[in-house]
């Protein structure tokens, strides 16, 4: 009560913190006017001014930088004490520029990739600055929000790293922003892992660094120039994925001399997902490792051996400490097996370890939900992410003992060479920030562990989704039933929906139920045992139990019109009855099988291609769409209602442009123009809506319908050349890229005009028709109106084939 009392005079922590950064986004809205005068060249030269002001206030400071032989003759303690000095002096500095520097780069954002920060955006770039975690509900536009504290710390030369969940959205985002750090001057790296499909003789990873004018074979590496490793850390802003970073520190730590270091130091990080990353994965440890000197024989016998011990007699499974211990028992069966005096021996506590690792193989760990075989291969799932891991492989025998538990071929195992974990990784950065949609959940862990306090940004618009309760059933049965029940009556109603699973295993049961009727009849055939003993103990008149007692006899033939008539006729006699219950069940459970037996199209993310899977995940929610996922399958897409413009537009082009559009063709070149799909050919259509417009002159109702008919057409036209022009920029196709482009634009800009020329004069013929007096005198124009459609028509049946179809 007391705390209730204080927030209601004080006001939350949160709302005090919102008041306390407010003045500065102000600041920054006042230097916006002075901000656009600047033209690009005054823009971009305001980052070396910056840059010039930075050194200026950091000239009267000498600390030792890190990674020099100074560095490394320092304690851990030193280095801390050096780490939060030199924060504190580099954050006065940065200070004293930041609401200009947030000017400029909103100013660059709106000129590079048209996107204008929105004040509730700035305020959470100014929280990142200061080394705290912004929690933005979802679409509020964190990548964007980023690039602000991203080019402030990136002005002092020490280099920003910015982490995000998989290699696709380090890719993407440096792409997608690339443009903002390049109108100011900074260089943007790219650190990706390798495809295992991809990955040629002795390729460990791609790095790159951003360059609007660099074309590659394949669109998922367009803008991006290979360069080296050490290159790539080296640029202002770095973006990768978090395991990349973790892994490029444990190689840089196996290295000999400070000149082969590829990272660098850790300035700053801001990382994306910060719960994914720093709570949910925190203990995680990444490991490099190199091959030991074991036989695989031992794999197989102590596999037989362990596959003849039982649960509890033999041993114990404790699923919380995740762990297997053999029993006094199982011990002197497992030595009767083996043909061993003394199983605790100090020769023999090497086959402890691995029988005690081949249980916890057969007990804990489940094919298709930790684990899946492919190709004759033990594929790791992420117990986090659910998605694939090819290449990783668990350490101390235990992915051996799987190999052996699913009779593939065992691999030799592994020593660890260098190992560390995510939580011990980041606590390095001098200065760490991060962004999610959910943190408050875990401030206290954040505050705990890094120190890190988590400040919620209000929403540019008011937030009107609605959060439900949680529903508990009682066996796992009952939940994926009722899931498919919801989907069936939101997918009738068109409504998309997107469902979470916690693994592969889950996604593709519920696939499968959306095939096949075969649960829901059982569970019709229960619910109709139910109700029939309900309909027992109730009293209810003669005919509407025999015909129930009719309905629940033959559960197979039930219907959802008979079950809902029943229904109604139950509701009546005993409205608050169980059996009323059971039958409004069954009413639901027969709407469902009926629309399973329809077919309810559904999309399965596979866990694997995150590109794909982003694809899918922005379109989940068009009318109508049902997608199945793992709960961090497509993280980082954001899911706008109708779809994702941008992607819908990139998929129309390549529809369009047929299956030879493979991506190859290099950009700038006519190749690359797309064929128009039969809707881009309306122009040609429009004309014939004015023959009949003519012809009904004297009827005024019907002249308007077939003019409102053609404009329509016009208009139609006209948006699908807009979005067309929009995919074409998004790719960085523009009038000055050559001498083909420069025509296309002019020619079929010129014909748009036209286009709406026509449809202005239409609009006036229209407004003409309201005056039937004036009209009588004027329906020649109706004739003139045609004719000048009639031309439209013309220019486009040339254009069509010189720059669709001979090009």
């Amino acid at each position: 009560m007391f705390k209730w009392v204080i927030q209601k005079i004080l006001g939350t922590k949160n709302a005090r913190e919102i008041k306390r950064l407010w003045p500065t986004v102000e600041q920054i809205n006042g230097l916006e006017p002075d901000t656009r005068k600047l033209s690009d060249d005054q823009l971009r030269a305001k980052t070396e001014e910056f840059r010039g002001r930075v050194r200026e206030q950091l000239a009267s400071t000498t600390l030792i930088r890190p990674n020099t032989s100074e560095w490394y003759d320092l304690d851990h303690e030193a280095r801390m004490s050096l780490k939060r000095q030199r924060r504190t002096v580099q954050d006065r500095a940065l200070q004293t520029i930041l609401p200009e520097a947030f000017a400029v780069v909103r100013e660059a954002a709106r000129r590079s990739v048209n996107m204008r920060h929105f004040d509730v955006q700035l305020l959470g770039g100014i929280v990142l600055h200061e080394g705290k975690i912004a929690e933005m509900a979802t679409g509020e536009g964190k990548t964007l929000v980023a690039t602000l504290a991203a080019y402030l710390n990136a002005l002092t030369g020490r280099g920003v790293h910015i982490v995000t969940v998989n290699d696709y959205l380090a890719r993407r985002d440096a792409r997608w922003m690339g443009p903002i750090y390049h109108a100011l001057g900074l260089s943007v790296g790219v650190i990706q892992g390798v495809d295992p499909a991809e990955r040629k003789a002795g390729e460990v990873s791609l790095s790159f660094l951003y360059d609007p004018g660099a074309l590659h074979a394949t669109d998922r590496f367009a803008q991006l120039r290979p360069v080296s490793r050490q290159e790539a850390y080296r640029a202002d802003i770095a973006y990768g994925q978090n395991n990349e970073f973790g892994f490029d520190y444990l190689r840089d730590n196996m290295r000999f001399r400070l000149e082969d270091l590829a990272q660098g130091e850790f300035h700053y990080a801001i990382v994306d997902e910060v719960d994914s990353i720093l709570i949910d994965e925190a203990r995680t440890p990444l490991i490099i490792s190199g091959p030991a000197e074991e036989s695989t024989d031992l794999y197989y016998r102590l596999d037989t051996v362990v596959r003849r011990l039982t649960k509890e007699p033999h041993y114990e499974v404790d699923e919380k400490q995740h762990a297997v211990t053999l029993t006094e028992e199982g011990i002197r069966h497992a030595e009767e097996l083996l043909g061993v005096g003394n199983l605790y021996d100090e020769g023999n506590m090497r086959l402890v370890h691995h029988i005690n690792q081949a249980l916890r193989a057969h007990e804990l760990f489940k094919r298709d939900v930790d684990y899946m075989v492919k190709d004759g291969e033990i594929i790791i799932v992420d117990e986090f992410t659910g998605r694939l891991m090819p290449g990783r492989r668990w350490s101390d025998g235990l992915h051996q003992a799987i190999e052996a538990k699913e009779g593939v071929r065992i691999r030799e195992e592994n020593q660890t060479l260098a190992s560390v974990t995510f939580q011990n990784y980041f606590r390095m950065y001098e200065k760490l920030a991060g962004m999610t949609g959910t943190a408050a959940t875990e401030a206290q862990e954040f505050h705990e562990i890094y120190q890190l306090d988590v400040v919620t940004i209000p929403t540019n618009r008011p937030l009107v989704r609605l959060t439900n309760p949680d529903v508990v059933y009682k066996t796992e049965v009952e939940k994926f039933l009722a899931v498919v029940e919801e989907i069936a009556e939101l997918n009738q109603r068109g409504q998309p929906v997107l469902v979470g699973t916690i693994s592969i295993e889950k996604s593709e049961r519920l696939s499968r139920m959306l095939k096949e009727p075969g649960p829901i009849l059982a569970r019709i055939a229960t619910v109709c045992q139910w109700a029939s003993e309900e309909l027992k103990k109730e009293s209810l008149p003669e005919a509407l139990s025999a015909r129930l007692t009719q309905l629940l006899s033959r559960p197979a033939m039930l219907t959802g019109e008979a079950a809902a008539e029943r229904l109604g006729e139950l509701k009546a006699a005993a409205p608050k009855s169980t059996l009323a219950f059971r039958v409004e069940d069954l009413v639901r459970l027969a709407q469902t099988l009926h629309a399973v037996k329809a077919g309810i199209p559904h999309n399965v993310l596979n866990a694997k291609y995150h590109e794909h899977e982003a694809r899918i995940v922005a379109q989940a929610g068009r009318l109508g769409a049902v997608t199945i996922a793992t709960n961090m399958a497509g993280r980082g897409t954001d899911i706008l209602l109708g779809g994702n413009p941008q992607f819908l537009a990139d998929d129309a082009i390549r529809e369009a442009a047929g299956p030879s559009a493979g991506g190859t063709s290099s950009v700038g070149s006519p190749a690359a123009v797309d064929t128009p799909s039969p809707e881009r050919i309306v122009p040609a259509r429009s004309p014939a809506g004015m023959v009949p417009a003519r012809s009904q002159a004297g009827r005024f109702g019907s002249a308007r319908g077939w003019l409102l008919a053609t404009m329509g057409l016009g208009a139609c036209f006209l948006g699908i050349k807009a979005v067309e022009y929009s995919a074409k920029f998004s790719h960085h196709i523009l009038p000055s890229t050559n001498v083909f482009w420069s025509c296309y634009f002019a020619m079929t800009g010129l014909h748009a005009l036209h286009v709406l020329g026509g449809i202005v004069f239409n609009l006036w013929i229209l407004a003409q028709t309201m005056r039937p007096a004036v009209w009588i005198r004027k329906s020649h124009f109706l004739e003139l109106g045609g004719l000048y459609w009639h031309f439209v028509d013309i220019v486009w049946i040339f254009l069509f084939p010189l720059l669709y179809l001979l090009s």
